[in-house]
């Protein structure tokens, strides 16, 4: 518990320093050969939970409100703004009611139409399983294709930059720049970054991130402090 605390700690502090730590987002980070190593117990205590970088579906999940078309009894709603121009006939869609997530029945968008500013989504969804329910959540299934990719939860963001941590070898961790392209429901896809194959750190990366923050704090500190004095030696 105690560790717990004190990685907590290091977070609240590094969060709230930002000068401290910017200069490790300031430079390609992939070849700067840093990195910080995490012991056994350490993994085991967060939980560290690492994923290979892959090719994956990366599907945008477009979340609208649904109604019961009185006239034909099936399940439709209506899109707004720029993800209108998202949405084709024949994508899969979930609905499930308000009060409940499950079960979620899947179907399929079978028309769309413009009305004013909206676009009218209908589907083949008759909801029987959920008599009397006249209001839904849709998600319609945008599928962007396969992409190299990473977990969603993998890529740390801070001053606009994007990092993930990628195994180096057992225990060791080093952060890397990368550049992203599509980001969807799970997946983000790698434009720059990470090979395929590589493992980058997803659940506990927050914790890898201030392990090293504090790691270099420390080795700029003892630097600083060797210069100081070697310049006090010569004064």
């Amino acid at each position: 518990m105690r560790g717990s605390i004190g990685n907590i700690l290091i977070l609240v502090f590094l969060w709230g320093v930002p000068s401290l730590v910017e200069p490790l987002y300031g430079k390609d980070l992939s070849t700067s050969g840093a990195g910080v190593r995490i012991s056994a117990e350490q993994e085991e205590e967060i939980s560290l939970i690492l994923a290979e970088v892959s090719i994956q579906n990366i599907e945008k999940w477009i979340r609208i409100s649904g109604t019961i078309d009185p006239e034909t009894g099936v399940v439709k709603g209506r899109v707004l703004g720029k993800e209108k121009q998202l949405i084709r006939e024949g994508q899969k869609v979930h609905i499930y009611p308000l009060i409940a997530r499950q079960p979620v029945l899947q179907g399929r968008v079978v028309r769309t139409f413009q009305d004013g500013n909206e676009l009218i989504v209908e589907t083949d969804l008759q909801p029987k399983l959920y008599e009397g329910v006249q209001l839904y959540i849709m998600e319609i299934v945008v599928n962007f294709g396969r992409h190299l990719s990473v977990p969603n939860e993998a890529i740390i963001e801070e001053k606009g930059r994007r990092v993930i941590y990628v195994q180096e070898e057992e225990h060791l961790y080093a952060p890397k720049n990368i550049l992203s392209g599509i980001r969807g429901e799970l997946y983000t896809q790698i434009l720059e970054g990470p090979k395929l194959g590589e493992k980058v750190v997803t659940f506990g990366s927050f914790f890898i991130d201030a392990h090293y923050k504090l790691h270099y704090m420390n080795e700029h500190k003892s630097s600083s402090d060797k210069e100081g004095a070697f310049a006090h030696h010569h004064h």
